[in-house]
């Protein structure tokens, strides 16, 4: 299985970049997205890159934050049979607190409205075309991120997020896991774990967003404690290939990389990894 970079945070010559994930998974012929970015940006990148996007079959959508989700309307236009798989919290409203007031981060939700039937809701776990589709609802909450910005309603009232829209995706290959959480909202150590003892397998690829971003991703919306206990437990996985980027922020990504010993790598658009 190839899977593309499509759209990412970080400036690349000759591609459209965004505050956004999307990430292109080609088996054979048939052909899926991981999360589709914040506008239709990922779909001129798919055409730089020869890829159809006509011939996704299907989308996974790993939250309903507008950066990942945003560009299903450029998606909807372009292709009219791709199914979309995401938690059925997809459809809530979310929120950040901001200095001037709470405003709203999940995607256009009169787009999943309008387009409802191209929807396939998810509980727990899922599996299509042998991918799996799983939501880590028992991970320790010490290591959920840590933006305490994000917030949704209840009883009226904004709450912390309990991230209950968030899902990853595992794919079985050559004896390994390999696992794409574009922002492990939940946390990349539970979602690792949950990985560990549900599948028992060595963690192959591991691509995704550790939310550890801030201003932009000059600095951490984290402590260096959090992220030093990150790294440390990062290690004991004995990852093959980790990869991260978009929220994890540049700042971040670099005292990441050296506390791995240079065991880390930057995913950026028009990335390519064979799995």
């Amino acid at each position: 299985m190839r899977l593309t970079i499509l759209a990412e945070d970080k400036k690349v010559k000759g591609f459209k970049t965004e505050h956004g994930l999307c990430i292109h998974m080609a088996d054979g012929e048939d052909a899926y997205l991981v999360d589709v970015g914040a506008s239709g940006r990922f779909i001129q990148n798919a055409e730089k890159l020869g890829i159809d996007i006509t011939q996704v079959k299907a989308v996974f959508i790993s939250h309903n934050h507008y950066d990942h989700i945003g560009g299903l309307r450029a998606f909807f236009k372009m292709n009219q049979t791709a199914k979309v798989y995401a938690k059925e919290e997809v459809k809530m409203r979310t929120y950040a607190r901001e200095w001037f007031g709470v405003i709203p981060v999940d995607g256009n939700p009169n787009v999943i409205r309008k387009n409802i039937e191209r929807f396939i809701f998810v509980k727990d776990r899922l599996s299509v075309d042998g991918i799996d589709l799983v939501s880590d609802t028992a991970g320790e909450r010490r290591y959920f991120c840590q933006d305490d910005r994000l917030l949704r309603k209840k009883d009226g009232r904004y709450v912390p997020d309990e991230f209950l829209h968030e899902m990853f995706v595992v794919i079985k290959r050559g004896g390994k896991a390999h696992v794409l959480s574009p922002c492990s909202h939940r946390g990349i150590i539970n979602i690792l774990s949950t990985v560990k003892k549900t599948y028992g397998l060595p963690i192959g690829t591991v691509i995704g967003g550790f939310h550890m971003s801030k201003n932009g991703g000059r600095g951490m919306n984290c402590s260096e404690e959090y992220l030093q206990d990150v790294a440390e437990r990062l290690k004991g996985f004995e990852i093959a290939s980790l990869n991260t980027g978009h929220c994890t922020g540049v700042y971040a990504f670099d005292r990441l990389e050296t506390l791995l010993d240079g065991r880390l790598n930057y995913a950026k658009t028009g990335d390519v990894f064979e799995i």
